[in-house]
């Protein structure tokens, strides 16, 4: 070293470490991307109850088009058809024990699970349900009443399966 140099002259240049990469990630980061996922998982399901909500019950739908066969039907098969929209909702919402009903104790179960302003009064409604079917000649005294209680139990029961599945 020279006394009249200058000593910093010398010395290396200062060695700087890399710069940080992107991984790992920290913590911050973490969680951010834990609360997306959590985010998307949410929209999804909101998406799918949604969807599932506005869609209509498939037993609706079938009752609709058996209104618009009634008129064609003589009363055996329009308690037939009906019986069998019935039973297959009673079997979605009690399970598979109202598949064995019948005669007697399938009216007792229509008139159990009926709504509350159609099940007093109205039990020749659910016996000829109950028994129309196996009668050589059904007699129905008013075509439009079975029809307005089969509709009103198919709506309740639907209403209530929908309730059951989304709370």
């Amino acid at each position: 070293m020279n006394p009249g140099s200058d000593p910093l002259a010398d010395l290396r240049g200062l060695h700087l470490p890399p710069d940080p990469g992107f991984w790992p990630l920290a913590p911050g980061w973490w969680l951010l991307l834990a609360m997306l996922i959590l985010l998307g998982v949410a929209c999804v399901w909101l998406w799918r109850r949604h969807q599932q909500r506005s869609r209509p019950h498939p037993a609706l739908a079938e009752m609709a088009r058996l209104q618009v066969r009634a008129q064609s039907l003589d009363d055996r098969a329009l308690i037939a058809q009906w019986s069998a929209l019935l039973r297959r909702v009673a079997m979605q919402q009690h399970g598979p024990q109202a598949a064995g009903l019948a005669g007697e104790a399938w009216a007792q179960h229509l008139a159990a699970h009926a709504p509350a302003d159609h099940e007093a009064g109205d039990a020749e409604v659910w016996a000829a349900l109950g028994t129309g079917r196996y009668a050589p000649s059904p007699q129905i005294k008013s075509r439009e009443r079975l029809v307005a209680h089969c509709q009103a139990w198919v709506e309740h029961v639907a209403g209530q399966e929908r309730n059951n599945a989304h709370t």
